[in-house]
């Protein structure tokens, strides 16, 4: 999604979920009657008359630039519409401890945070380092050297009088009392609307075939400090959770499209995904699939030499009971339509597991927000009409502030995860307003095919805490 239109697109919100004209729920009543959807009668709910494609013009509110929808409208098999109720998978001490079995070939090791080991157990990461760079040389990923410097600084700064040693037992390290000198870095960064007041930590080390990896998860609990009827706020704890190969020989540069490239990959790609899968399957994901690929840019991780294509990047999403559910790439959605959206609404994670994997083995996991399946019958539920859909994508349309010519090509009905109060969770079906086509394609609205409110992508946060990986990999490849 572009930048122009995250930055306006809560401009124009407030304006959104008063489109009266269009039929849509009062705002006060969206909460309950959603809540009542568990209710719903099981009878067969008449499916709404939507076209086949669409064709009109819309201009932009406030330059020359036109918004041009000439767009297949795709059901994508979706006969009946249905709410599924989900319960979020929380990560804690037994949900990490699961992958963590399942992942590593033998015994791993917990690393404490460095602010708080004594000065033997530095000595012991340094001892560690040491060796890797021996057997290694200086092709060892990048941020082990950020670990190696780190440690060295702390010893060579150790005060005994002073010690900041902290005993610890178990697989993640809570801290109740989160100071910005507790980051890897010094600070925590980021929205200023935000402040961490406590966070989460685990850094697990271990063996899989012969490489050794390095699991890394973290989780910030934030507190807004102001609120602004003008700015929505996307309320939630951001997490992160890393599998890493820490001794791997290349730096990951960037992906490039399946199809975009005449130069050949250098590792082949049925073998490649059916590792991607395995890996998938073995840590606990098992009824996920492969809904997105690109090939992976490598280069020298000591001298950034550029080696070409070698590898791919596997996005999986659950199969839900066959439903089509939208890649939104771990993006948090935001669902419209609560008491609490003057100023801020739930952002609800959506799930997705990357992979990364090169002729050296799997190079990387990223582990986003994950649920349990939903049950096998959801309630079935009436759409909105569809004509009342797409007045009001008009609507928005026409309150965009484009600077350049945008055409729709595509609008499909999928599923979202979607929370009203950031304790239940629902699989709720959306109508999607795409731009560009293939690997190409991106989101211009989502519409909730249930009430016509926006759905929209929440602003991530991000903090660079106690991994220097967990808050920089995000810009290492081209998401």
């Amino acid at each position: 999604m572009k930048k122009r239109k995250k930055d306006f697109i809560m401009a124009v919100v407030l304006g959104a979920l008063s489109l009266a004209s269009c039929g849509t729920a009062k705002k006060d009543d969206i909460a309950s009657d959603f809540n009542n959807i568990g209710n719903a009668t099981k009878t067969d709910a008449e499916y709404p008359d939507v076209p086949n494609r669409l064709e009109y013009v819309v201009q932009s509110v406030s330059s020359g630039a036109v918004i041009t929808v000439s767009a297949d409208v795709e059901t994508n098999g979706l006969e009946n519409a249905y709410v599924y109720e989900v319960n979020r998978k929380e990560f804690n001490e037994e949900t990490l401890k699961q992958i963590a079995d399942n992942f590593f070939e033998s015994d791993y090791t917990y690393i404490k945070p460095y602010e708080h080991c004594s000065l033997e157990e530095l000595e012991l990461e340094k001892t560690f380092y040491q060796q890797l760079t021996d057997e290694y040389g200086d092709d060892v990923y990048l941020y082990a050297n950020h670990y190696r410097e780190k440690a060295d600084e702390l010893i060579a700064g150790y005060n005994e009088n002073a010690p900041s040693y902290m005993e610890h037992h178990g697989l993640i390290y809570h801290n109740n009392q989160w100071h910005e000198e507790d980051s890897f870095w010094g600070q925590a960064e980021g929205h200023g609307m935000f402040q961490v007041t406590e966070a989460d930590y685990s850094r697990l080390r271990g063996e899989r075939d012969g490489h050794i990896y390095e699991l890394y998860y973290e989780k910030y609990y934030t507190e807004s400090k102001t609120s602004s009827s003008s700015v929505v706020n996307d309320l939630h704890n951001p997490e992160r959770m890393i599998i890493m190969c820490i001794d791997t020989p290349y730096y990951l540069k960037g992906c490039t499209d399946m199809d975009a490239s005449l130069q050949s990959n250098m590792y082949d790609y049925n073998t490649a995904l059916s590792q991607a899968e395995n890996v998938v399957k073995k840590i606990g994901f098992k009824e996920w699939e492969v809904i997105d690929t690109r090939q992976l840019d490598v280069a020298t991780s000591s001298e950034r030499t550029y080696l070409g294509l070698n590898g791919y990047e596997f996005w999986f999403l659950p199969v839900m009971n066959g439903k089509y559910v939208f890649n939104c790439r771990g993006k948090h959605m935001l669902a419209f339509g609560s008491d609490h959206d003057a100023e801020w609404v739930y952002g609800t994670g959506q799930p997705l597991v990357r992979v990364l994997v090169t002729d050296n083995g799997i190079e990387e996991i990223d582990i986003w927000g994950t649920y349990d399946n939903a049950k096998n019958e959801g309630e079935k539920v009436e759409l909105m009409p569809f004509q009342k859909i797409d007045e009001i994508a008009k609507e928005y349309m026409g309150n965009y502030r484009a600077s350049d010519n945008i055409e729709i090509t595509s609008v499909k009905l999928g599923y979202l995860y979607i929370s009203y109060d950031g304790v239940k969770y629902s699989l709720v079906p959306v109508w999607a307003y795409c731009n560009g086509n293939g690997s190409k394609e991106t989101v211009f609205v989502y519409i909730n095919a249930l009430d016509g409110q926006l759905v929209s992508e929440g602003k991530e946060k991000i903090f660079l805490g106690y991994h220097p990986v967990v808050g920089r990999f995000i810009t290492q490849l081209q998401w």
